[in-house]
């Protein structure tokens, strides 16, 4: 289970980088390296409390359990752990001098676990110094099948994923010339997520991290409704209900993965300070920027709508016909937090503020089509928008007026009945 998380990095109690939660409230490593230690110092604790509780009670017992705790807490390091067990090495040399041959067995295993002390994480479990690393070589180190990172991260007063900090490494294609420019991103989030650079389908990149999905998803609904959310709202988030330290430490490692573990035009839409992320969608073709567009170009035109902007308004309505801005968001988010979190709640009212765009965008078209003597075409429309807005009064009345003209005033009833409209 601790495996599934990814390596931690080298140091002391600073380095409880979370992987699942349990193991990183209780400290426990995830390294073999880290492993055997800790074997041994659960050991060294055993045999000190025996010491301790065989009568009469060898006073030495309180040193192997001193030498455990410390142990425990720095398992990470390598220069304590190793004196650590140098010293019982001694201790055993001590006894074994003394004419006890127990002591001997001491002194090999002090000596054997010194050795594993002393040497170095794994590659798969330490990041290099940052002066050597490239591009390739971070994300390869950081990114694990399921978008969860485990290098610490220290947050610049502001980061994108155009520009990092000047002490930071430069990346691949930096290092070897000119950078190559991006191309042109394209976002469809009315349905499912869909996202392409070109004639390239991006979305695979993205959907392969589900956390970095979840983040990216997130980010869209509150660039939606205007709104940049605080790094604490995001951390808690993704990891609710651990201390804020981990959430802070987690969210630099997701957000690090965000910039450099997917395609360099969703990269370059993350923004982050000190104290807020956001994504920066200027210069990005996307479905609701373009409904947001033709709603405001409604209402310039006035009281009534001209022939082309109906002819928009019936085929964006056309492309998001029962379907929904960010479909399956909830799955991914019980995937990601189990659940526990408000950003389904976010995304609802993303949703919410679509549709009243669309009811918005269904209404002129109704008047319009009403106005040239047409009122059956904006039928449709209208009980499919007051599906999903019950609320929207104003489509209610439409929709009588609508009825009435065509004959069907039964039905014209029937609808001020059910949206409790008074008669006109």
């Amino acid at each position: 289970m601790a495996m599934r998380e990814g390596p931690r990095e080298e140091g002391g109690l600073g380095s409880r980088a979370g992987t699942l939660r349990v193991l990183d409230t209780l400290l426990i490593p995830t390294d073999p390296r880290g492993i055997v230690l800790l074997c041994g110092f659960v050991v060294a604790a055993a045999f000190g409390a025996m010491a301790l509780l065989n009568p009469p009670g060898d006073p030495i017992g309180w040193v192997y359990i001193v030498v455990a705790v410390i142990g425990y807490f720095f398992i990470q390091t390598r220069g304590l752990t190793t004196f650590l067990w140098l010293l019982v090495a001694a201790g055993g040399a001590a006894v074994a001098l003394a004419g006890n041959p127990s002591g001997w067995v001491e002194l090999a295993l002090g000596l054997g676990l010194a050795l594993v002390a002393i040497t170095p994480l794994a590659p798969a479990y330490r990041m290099p110094p940052q002066h050597q690393r490239s591009a390739s070589a971070v994300v390869a180190a950081q990114l694990s099948a399921n978008g969860h990172t485990s290098a610490f991260l220290e947050d610049p007063p502001t980061r994108t994923s155009g520009k990092l900090e000047e002490s930071e490494a430069p990346i691949a294609t930096q290092a070897a010339g000119a950078v190559p420019s991006l191309r042109r991103l394209s976002i469809r989030s009315i349905g499912s997520l869909r996202l392409t650079a070109g004639n390239q389908d991006l979305t695979g990149d993205l959907e392969d991290h589900p956390v970095l999905a979840f983040l990216f998803m997130y980010l869209l609904a509150r660039a939606v409704l205007g709104d940049r959310p605080a790094r604490s709202a995001l951390g808690d988030e993704l990891t609710p209900g651990v201390t804020e330290t981990s959430q802070k430490e987690r969210l630099r490692k997701q957000l690090y993965a965000l910039q450099k573990g997917v395609a360099p035009e969703v990269a370059a839409l993350i923004h982050s300070n000190r104290t807020h992320v956001w994504l920066e969608l200027d210069g990005v073709e996307s479905d609701v920027a373009a409904l947001s567009a033709l709603c405001g170009r409604v209402r310039q035109h006035g009281f009534l709508i001209n022939t082309q902007l109906a002819a928009e308004i019936g085929k964006t309505l056309s492309d998001a016909a029962s379907r929904e801005f960010l479909a399956g968001f909830e799955e991914l988010e019980n995937d990601v937090n189990e659940g526990r979190g408000t950003a389904s709640q976010v995304v609802t009212q993303a949703r919410e503020a679509i549709a009243n765009q669309l009811a918005d965008l269904v209404r002129a078209l109704a008047e319009y089509q009403d106005a040239i003597g047409r009122p059956e075409a904006a039928i449709q429309h209208l009980q499919a928008m007051l599906e999903v807005l019950p609320t929207r009064q104003d489509l209610a009345r439409l929709l009588v007026v609508a009825y009435l003209k065509t004959g069907q005033n039964a039905r014209a009833s029937e609808v001020r009945r059910q949206f409790a409209l008074k008669q006109e």
